[in-house]
């Protein structure tokens, strides 16, 4: 029987002048929706007013027979370019 041991290293905390520091990347957000017309618009508006990070892009999947979620998406794009209604095949 093997054993393996793990020495803990000291973990310093990063802090947000260094996270700042660093040029963002572009970063890609997924998330799935099928029946989520009454929650999906809060949930991306809430999402996007807290992130602290700019270079990103929001794909919400949509259905094609849940046209009430997909048009609650596009009314967030309205506002926010970066967030997008994506079509599922389902």
């Amino acid at each position: 029987m093997y054993r393996l041991i793990f020495r803990r290293r000291a973990i310093i905390p990063v802090t947000m002048a260094q996270l700042n520091s660093v040029p963002e990347k572009p970063v890609a957000i997924m998330i799935p929706a099928w029946d989520e017309s009454n929650v999906v618009r809060s949930m991306l508006l809430n999402t996007i007013g807290t992130l602290n990070y700019k270079n990103y892009r929001i794909f919400v999947g949509t259905y094609p027979n849940d046209e009430a979620t997909k048009f609650e998406v596009e009314k967030v794009r309205e506002i926010y370019p970066n967030a997008e209604a994506v079509g599922n095949s389902g």
